[in-house]
């Protein structure tokens, strides 16, 4: 992996991630069990990744046409 000052800032973002403490965190303050605290910390850091990279790509509407794309009103139909 190139040296930390040739990483682009998603690099760094997904390098320096503590997903433990996220979803210590997210644990702590929406009070869930673990294995919630632990999809909803990926979640969130799936989001600020996806937003560094579109940052990085230049597609900042890309982010917010997904966005509304994934309006998923009916769970079960999306599952395979």
């Amino acid at each position: 992996m190139p040296d930390n000052k040739q990483l682009s800032k998603s690099q760094k973002y997904i390098k320096n991630l503590d997903m433990d403490r996220l979803v210590d965190s997210v644990q702590q303050n929406l009070d869930c069990p673990t294995k919630i605290a632990d999809a909803i910390a990926k979640l969130i850091s799936a989001k600020i990744y996806l937003e560094i990279v579109c940052e990085e790509e230049d597609m900042h509407d890309y982010l917010q046409d997904l966005e509304d794309e994934l309006r998923i009103h009916h769970v079960q139909e999306t599952l395979h």
